[in-house]
């Protein structure tokens, strides 16, 4: 018995708390930087303060569920109740089946599953904002414990020459780039090596040492073709390559140089911008809990029309909370990228054709 419940402590702990971080940290790692997430050199540190911040997490989460909720979680009385809920199925269904577990997953199904889900969607949807934030506002430029562990994202987007610079600086260099010019030096085999020039399109880096480049790809490619006039005297000139992606092997790339074209229109950081992304977040936060309190009928009885979504069923609770949400991303029409939040009007399109059809749906169902 002591075995079986050391294996289920085991499995809870990680279905609670372990799951939790991973799912926080897989949002937080995400784009450019998805590969950090498998980067573990330091296993057992990472399982740590993956640990930690489960329990952050959920404690957050407890606090949050307990705004919405009358019923208060209190974790004390939750691990006696499952405790109980442990003994009591031995003690019920060893003597019957032999299974001493029978009908345990059951009574942790009903009790729990809509715990988890939400855990599970708050963490990552936690760790995607904070990544999103984190850029935005260039934190990991100046917060070493911050950056990320991907140096030729930072080189390419040209980040790099705004490390060191204040937070909230109008003059970031990567805000004015519109797109990158790169010049690859490659082993041919001889002395000299072959150049060449063009656009950056995309790049991997290597899985084993994300410092260096496992390929890039590049188009509008010239060579640069060394020739001799009837003086003998020598010169380069460049020899465009047909094709429309032109790929080279990280093997290969002895060294790369990048030259950032401005765009004339520099977009400027100003507090509006600071504004605009506290709006979407505070709107993000609100969606969000409505989402999760229909979805798992959590404090219906706090929002107008709450008891009568709490007697449908599951799908309609889905489709009554997409509807709720494509409200509010009519909310929020703004494109959040790297560099700035902007109105977009194919966002609001989008978001409002989607309420138009959910509110079509829930109006046939109501009607049925």
């Amino acid at each position: 018995m002591s075995v079986e419940i050391g294996f289920f402590s085991s499995l809870i702990i990680f279905l609670f708390i372990i799951l939790p971080g991973i799912c926080f940290r897989r949002g937080y790692y995400h784009g450019a930087f998805t590969r950090q997430f498998r980067f573990s050199g330091q296993g057992l540190l990472t399982v740590a303060y993956t640990f930690v911040l489960g329990l952050a997490l959920n404690f957050v989460f407890i606090e949050l569920f307990n705004c919405l909720q009358d019923y208060d979680i209190v974790v004390n009385t939750e691990l006696d109740n499952f405790k109980k809920l442990l003994e009591d199925d031995n003690q019920n269904t060893s003597r019957t089946s032999g299974n001493s577990f029978e009908g345990f997953y059951e009574s942790c199904r009903n009790t729990y599953w809509s715990y988890l889900a939400g855990i599970y969607i708050f963490s990552m949807l936690s760790g995607f904002v904070l990544n999103r934030l984190v850029i935005l506002l260039g934190l990991d430029l100046s917060v070493r414990i911050l950056q990320f562990n991907n140096e030729w994202q930072y080189i390419f987007d040209g980040r790099k020459l705004d490390q060191n610079k204040q937070v909230f600086s109008r003059k970031k260099f990567s805000r004015r780039i519109k797109y990158v010019f790169v010049d690859i030096l490659t082993d041919n085999g001889s002395e000299r090596g072959q150049l060449y020039r063009g656009l950056l399109k995309n790049y991997e880096i290597n899985d084993k040492d994300p410092s260096k480049l496992s390929s890039i790809s590049i188009s509008k490619v010239k060579r640069w073709k060394r020739v001799f006039d009837q003086n003998k005297s020598e010169s380069w000139e460049p020899v465009e390559i047909p094709g429309d992606l032109f790929t080279i092997l990280g093997d290969r790339i002895l060294n790369v140089n990048c030259h950032y074209i401005k765009d004339d229109k520099s977009v400027k950081y100003n507090w509006f911008d600071v504004v605009k992304l506290v709006y979407l977040l505070f709107m993000a936060v609100i969606n969000f809990s409505l989402f999760i309190m229909i979805v798992f009928k959590l404090g219906l009885q706090m929002i107008p029309f709450g008891d009568e979504i709490e007697n449908r069923g599951l799908f309609f609770r889905i489709i009554a909370a997409y509807f709720i949400s494509s409200a509010f991303s009519i909310l929020t029409p703004f494109d959040f990228s790297d560099s700035k939040v902007a109105f977009s009007k194919q966002t609001l399109k989008i978001q409002t054709i989607s309420f138009l059809i959910t509110g079509v749906l829930i109006l046939i169902m109501l009607w049925i």
